[in-house]
C-alpha cells in the first residue's frame, strides 16, 4: 500500500516521524545513521513535505563479531551528530536516543560493564554539544 494512502492529510497531523536503529548485534551488518534514517525520512517527506519531523527513537548496538574496527558505537555516535548537523532544511526537530539494554541489541550509550565505554560517553557528548 502507498505511503500517501495512509496519510490523513495536513490538516490531521501536527508532526511526522519515524524510529530506526542500527542492528548490528541482531542483524550482523553495520549502518551508519545516514543509511538507517535517510530513505525513511525521504519517503515520509515526500507525503508530508512541510510537517515538523520527529526522529522519535534511534540507536545503536555493539558491533557484531567479525566487524571492521572502524565499526563502534563511538564513530557511531560522532557519525549521527556530523548528520544532524545537516538535518536543518528537513525541519527535524527532534532525535531522541534510545539507551536501553535487549536480549538481542544493547542500545546503551555506557554499558558500564564493557571495557572501555568511556570512550562512547566521550563521542555521544561531543556528537550533541550543539544540540538542545
Amino acid at each position: 500500500m502507498p505511503l500517501d494512502s495512509w496519510y490523513p492529510g495536513d490538516q490531521n497531523v501536527d508532526y511526522v516521524g519515524h524510529d530506526a536503529y542500527n542492528r548490528s548485534q541482531e542483524l550482523g551488518g553495520w549502518q551508519w545513521p545516514t543509511e538507517v534514517h535517510s530513505g525513511t525520512i525521504a519517503a515520509i517527506r515526500s507525503v508530508a513535505p512541510t510537517k515538523p519531523y520527529i526522529i522519535g527513537e534511534t540507536g545503536t548496538s555493539e558491533p557484531a563479531a567479525g566487524l571492521d574496527s572502524g565499526s563502534t558505537k563511538a564513530n557511531w555516535f560522532t557519525k549521527l551528530g556530523e548528520w544532524m548537523h545537516t538535518l536543518g532544511s528537513l525541519n527535524v526537530v527532534a532525535v531522541c536516543y534510545f539507551d536501553y539494554n535487549k536480549p538481542k541489541n544493547d542500545w546503551r550509550i555506557y554499558p558500564y560493564e564493557t571495557p572501555g565505554a568511556d570512550v562512547n560517553v566521550a563521542a555521544f557528548r561531543d556528537a550533541m554539544r550543539d544540540f538542545k
